[in-house]
């Protein structure tokens, strides 16, 4: 359960992009302005709604509507992104309202929504290489009130820099993490899901052997573990078996600090040479918070509670 007194602000960093450094090199009102121009041309265009993966749950979500403007914090310059976003197809669910007592069937008319889905850009450019490269990329702070899925929050998110913005969340490389946790002796919390799969029970091959194509058991395991020493957790993670059963799919969070990270490590064949192998990805954010204060509710969505709020993070965050 979510405690109904903290805004969760955790921060990420899209895929950054490196050009050569010449005459005119992009300045941070350029970024911004090419961002709202973005937002622009997706809201003028025909293409109005962004489905979003929503596997594991009931319902499919859809963002209905997406805008973007500049706001200011202290001198620096921000863009503000703000959201519409729609369940639907919840399938034989309904509502009942009060007092009347009517029952409303969620069918494929009826959807949940809701416009208060925000985060905060921050724009980031840095000379490499001597002065003679330019890397830029930005800085997401994730707006995730209360009243949100988290889950739901970060696929929206993604899906907004990926299809109008064609800036993916930026993923670490796996030896990248293996560094980064070698300074740590312990991780402090860890949760994992492992998925494997089993052939079925032997009795139903002996009964039904001669018809049976194909025939698997699949089972989800839920491990948490506190303490555990960095230097085991290679082991744990990339481990094949448990039991003698093939893992199929892991999924773990570490949370150190501040820092989250997200580990997924899934089994895949490759469709031309049927070769078979693990695909590693992670994922790594800090995680920041916001206290609402008695009687701040209500306030919790105004535009000028929420750059109050964050501009702090975010110039704690890029300090």
């Amino acid at each position: 359960m979510r405690d109904k007194n903290i805004i969760n602000v955790p921060v990420y960093r899209t895929n950054p992009i490196v050009i050569e450094n010449n005459l005119f090199p992009p300045t941070k009102i350029d970024m911004i302005t090419e961002v709202i121009n973005k937002f622009d041309d997706f809201n003028c265009s025909a293409k109005k709604n962004i489905s979003v993966d929503s596997s594991g749950k009931n319902y499919k979500l859809e963002i209905i509507k997406a805008t973007a403007q500049k706001v200011e914090y202290n001198n620096s310059n921000l863009v503000l992104v703000q959201m519409t976003v729609q369940k639907k197809n919840f399938g034989e669910e309904y509502v009942v309202t009060t007092p009347q007592k009517t029952v409303i069937p969620m069918s494929e008319y009826v959807k949940l929504g809701s416009k208060t889905y925000f985060f905060v850009l921050y724009p980031v450019i840095q000379r490499i290489k001597q002065d003679t490269e330019i890397k830029t990329f930005w800085n997401v702070f994730i707006y995730d009130d209360p009243n949100k899925d988290s889950e739901d929050f970060l696929k929206v998110v993604k899906a907004v820099l990926k299809e109008i913005l064609g800036k993916p969340i930026r993923n670490i490389k796996y030896k990248e993490f293996l560094e980064e946790i070698k300074s740590c002796k312990v991780l402090d919390n860890i949760s994992a899901t492992l998925l494997t799969v089993e052939d079925v029970d032997s009795n139903y091959r002996i009964k039904y052997g001669k018809w049976i194509v194909d025939a698997s058991l699949r089972k989800q395991r839920s491990i948490s573990l506190r303490n555990l020493p960095s230097e085991q957790f290679q082991e744990l993670f990339e481990g094949k078996d448990i039991d003698d059963v093939q893992i199929t799919h892991k999924s773990f969070k570490i949370n150190q600090g501040l820092k989250q990270y997200t580990l997924k490590r899934v089994f895949k064949q490759n469709a031309k040479t049927l070769q078979e192998r693990f695909v590693n990805s992670v994922e790594s954010c800090f995680n920041e918070y916001i206290d609402i204060g008695d009687g701040e509710e209500k306030n919790i969505y105004d535009i000028d509670y929420i750059i109050k709020n964050i501009g702090p993070i975010v110039h704690r965050y890029v300090s």
